[in-house]
């Protein structure tokens, strides 16, 4: 299992992360699973954005379900464009 923001900030202590990652990238894991975030918030004003991204996940299916899926969504990815 992958582990998440949350179980690492309940196993794993600030030494423990900076000992493995380093002592900035630790610092900085250890703050962000606990949401805690010092980059100072810029402006968006007339700034368009970089990129949208949306996605669907598939569980393991059959293919006449992928089909459906695929139909049901190209023309949405259609109009983005």
């Amino acid at each position: 299992e992958n582990p998440t923001m949350g179980s690492i900030a309940r196993l794993l202590s600030l030494n423990q992360l900076q000992k493995a990652i380093g002592e900035e990238s630790g610092r900085w894991v250890f703050d962000a699973c606990r949401g805690i975030d010092f980059e100072e918030v810029k402006a968006t004003l007339r700034v368009l954005p970089k990129s949208i991204t949306a996605f669907k996940s598939f569980p393991k299916t059959s293919y006449p379900d992928l089909e459906k899926w695929t139909t049901l969504l190209a023309p949405d990815v259609m109009k983005r464009g």
